[in-house]
């Protein structure tokens, strides 16, 4: 399994390398994409006045294979990791006690000696505060007639 694991990742890499080759080989709409990197010429060389249609093909041929791959990979990770089981199986399922007493306190077992109660500090008496009433405060506004003009 481990054989056929590495195998498919070596090809993964392959494949991802001549797709992005592929790409960069094809001309782009607008005419500026293979050049740019070198490859508006390589191509034509190559292929003659069929280059559009071979770089389309080989591109369409190595997308399936890469998606062969890809699922393949991710088929055998699931298995490897979770060993064919669910994503549930290992986990423990955490249970309360059958009758917790109120408040979220755990029981005391029998065996387990029991001091004397702690008495509580005594409360100290609330504080009381003075606020003094809110002082309302007289303010004269000058009068403005709205048609004289403003003094400057």
């Amino acid at each position: 399994m481990t054989l056929i694991y590495g195998f498919l990742i070596v090809v993964e890499a392959l494949i991802s390398a001549l797709l992005i080759g592929v790409i960069f080989l094809q001309k782009s709409k607008g005419g500026m994409g293979g050049s740019a990197f070198g490859g508006g010429g390589v191509g034509e060389a190559i292929f003659g006045s069929r280059m559009g249609n071979v770089l389309t093909k080989a591109t369409v041929v190595l997308a399936v294979i890469f998606l062969t791959n890809t699922v393949l990979l991710t088929m055998l990770t699931a298995r490897r990791d979770s060993g064919g089981g669910s994503v549930t199986d290992g986990v423990v399922p955490a249970t309360a006690p059958a009758s917790a007493p109120l408040g979220g306190m755990l029981p005391v077992p029998a065996d387990m000696p029991v001091s004397a109660p702690v008495e509580a500090a005594p409360v100290a008496a609330p504080v009381t505060v003075d606020v003094p009433a809110p002082v309302a405060v007289d303010i004269p506004v000058p009068e403005v007639s709205p048609t004289a003009p403003a003094a400057e």
